[in-house]
């Protein structure tokens, strides 16, 4: 990234005069986006965080077995008033 509006601006005119860089440019991002930022990123970052939370509850001993309307168990936080 340019540190000046002149360099940035210099930036900006090379890429209207090269567009197989820009296309470069284009596909890279996109391709960070898909890899940082797609459903199938957040769900692992999500499940990531899920299975964080349910070892601290583990070893805090705060984890426990319910019984699901279905008749399954299903583990879950005890919840305090």
């Amino acid at each position: 990234m340019e540190g000046s509006p002149t360099g940035f601006s210099e930036r900006l005119i090379e890429l209207l005069h090269k567009p197989t860089l820009r296309e470069a440019m284009g596909a890279k991002g996109r391709a960070f986006i898909r890899l940082h930022y797609s459903s199938a990123a957040a769900a692992a970052r999500l499940s990531q965080v899920v299975a964080a939370a349910v070892t601290v509850a583990r070893s805090m001993g705060t984890l426990r077995t319910a019984r699901t309307p279905g008749g399954g168990d299903e583990s879950e936080t005890d919840h305090h008033p």
